[in-house]
């Protein structure tokens, strides 16, 4: 005998569905939040805590997905600090990411006074870029995850330019010297590796630094030749590469890094000037520059004590 379980299941029946399930789960979780039931972190700014659930947030907020899947510190322990979110505007945004609603004059006028201080980070942000285009017309705003320096940390990636690759096996453009024009970058986020688009000039021993959401590739080495022109910028939004203003010398395997607006490059193998070294038939260098990219152009900056090549480099 054919049970009744089975003859519906067989003729086809009608999916149930109950309209009110998800206002239901979210409002149970957002009661638990605010009993401190199944709480597992704690968000700090200045003397404001808030408690909150790590799932929900990482269901509702890329920033707080890449946190805790990428292993940042904030995912080993249950107390994450947002230094750049004011302390009367968390608890809003909180309640908006458990409620989907808030009252919006306050976050609206906090929101403004940052694009106003930090119109540079906004404006290479993916909230304003992916901004349909009518939205912008209409001066009508998009609440978007936590921006500004959280956003930027969901983003994150670690991009590998150049180098040089000796395997037999097939492998991506190189010269005659196994030296590479490709760029490869890593998304913490979505944990895998993907290809960039080819730098102009196949180099091993760059110096490499972002700033403002744009990679820089300095110098380095093309066979027995060290580079100084043709530096290249790359703009990670549109996948190109572009000239940048010349090195005052050329230099290889320089310590590079960012800071304050500008590009600062140090010491590296050069061809001509400096100390001359007993294992190597080149110039190690003492000498610094300073790229300004408002102006496109490098300046002398503070020699360092001693000359070196090959150095490690790291912005504190």
């Amino acid at each position: 005998m054919t049970s009744i379980f089975e003859r519906h299941y067989k003729e086809g029946s009608k999916v149930y569905k109950c309209g009110e399930y998800a206002t239901k789960v979210s409002s149970s979780l957002n009661h638990f939040r605010s009993n401190g039931r199944f709480c597992d972190l704690e968000l700090i700014s200045g003397r404001t805590k808030v408690q909150a659930h790590r799932v929900v947030l990482a269901a509702s907020c890329e920033y707080f997905d890449a946190m805790f899947n990428v292993g940042l510190e904030e995912s080993l322990n249950g107390r994450v600090m947002l230094h750049s979110v004011p302390p009367s505007i968390l608890p809003l945004i909180i309640d908006f990411i458990y409620t989907e609603t808030h009252n919006c004059m306050e976050l609206a006028e906090e929101a403004l006074a940052h694009a106003q201080a930090h119109w540079d980070l906004v404006a290479n942000g993916d909230e304003l870029v992916e901004l349909p285009l009518q939205q912008l017309k209409s001066g009508r705003g998009a609440l978007v995850s936590l921006s500004a320096e959280p956003r930027a940390r969901a983003r994150r990636l670690l991009v590998v330019v150049g180098g040089s690759c000796h395997n037999t096996a097939q492998h991506p453009p190189l010269t005659t010297d196994n030296i590479l024009f490709s760029a490869l970058k890593f998304d913490l986020h979505k944990r895998k590796w993907e290809d960039m688009s080819a730098m102009g000039i196949a180099r091993i021993q760059p110096g490499v630094a972002t700033l403002r959401g744009k990679v820089y590739a300095v110098g380095g080495e093309q066979g027995s030749k060290i580079l100084a022109n043709g530096e290249i910028k790359f703009k990670y939004n549109q996948d190109i590469w572009e000239d940048m203003g010349s090195l005052r010398e050329g230099r290889a395997g320089c310590a590079a890094g960012a800071a304050e607006g500008v590009i600062i490059v140090a010491g590296g193998d050069s061809e001509s000037g400096g100390e001359r070294t007993f294992y190597r038939a080149r110039t190690t260098l003492d000498s610094v520059e300073i790229y300004v990219p408002s102006e496109d152009l490098w300046k002398a900056g503070p020699p360092m004590p001693h000359s070196r090549a090959e150095a490690g480099s790291a912005l504190l």
